[in-house]
């Protein structure tokens, strides 16, 4: 679809050939009246596209200061971030000697060109246990 500028600029053209052409119009049953409703409508599209332009504006100047206060107020919030980072001190986590401390399990590395197979052991509860809870593995060949 055309933009409202080229809309109103081929309504223009139209109403000015038509008013080059009003006797013989006339003759066809196109009345002046017609073309008077023709002209007010055109006027009042006119004003409301200069509205509709300004209101643009105007929306696009309140998203610039919205965005520069957005901004700010980040800023203000990253500031501030970084202040309680600094002046708290950070939660402690399990130390080595502490009862909640749990012994990470070590997995066996990825090595290209080599296929990891995990031995299980035979379980009555679960009879497909994977070798690395239990703590070791085999690595074969491809």
């Amino acid at each position: 679809m055309a933009t409202f500028a080229t809309r109103l600029i081929a309504v223009k053209n139209m109403l000015a050939g038509l008013n080059a052409h009003v006797s013989e119009l006339s003759k066809r049953g196109y009345t002046p009246e017609v073309l008077d409703q023709m002209s007010t409508l055109y006027e009042q599209a006119i004003k409301r596209d200069d509205n509709r332009n300004a209101l643009k504006a105007r929306s696009r100047e309140e998203t610039a200061q919205a965005e520069k206060t957005m901004g700010d107020l980040e800023r203000l919030c990253s500031d501030a971030k970084k202040l309680v980072r600094m002046g708290y001190p950070r939660r402690p986590g399990p130390s080595a000697g502490s009862e909640k401390a749990s012994i990470p399990v070590k997995l066996p590395r990825h090595r290209p060109g080599k296929k990891t197979v995990w031995l299980a052991k035979q379980d009555s509860r679960n009879p497909a246990v994977p070798r690395h809870q239990a703590g070791d593995c085999r690595v074969d060949k491809k």
